[in-house]
């Protein structure tokens, strides 16, 4: 993965460091799978997003407020 020796060197610093551990133990291949599938989903989707009707951006520019919450 990606800058994984970052990502540990921090996470030895947090009091999740042995959670993390754990998770990443247990992380089996048909789970990685299955989070493949839904990365690749949710990229193929992506290009959509700007041209529904309805978005944060585009309630913003009507003057709607929009708040994450």
């Amino acid at each position: 993965m990606m800058y994984d020796q970052y990502f540990w060197q921090a996470a030895q610093k947090t009091p999740y460091a042995q959670q993390l551990k754990t998770v990443r133990a247990h992380y089996t291949p048909a789970m990685q799978q299955l989070d493949q599938e839904k990365l690749m989903s949710m990229l193929n989707h992506a290009d959509e997003l700007p041209k529904n009707p309805v978005t944060f951006k585009k309630l913003q520019d009507q003057g709607e407020q929009v708040r994450l919450s």
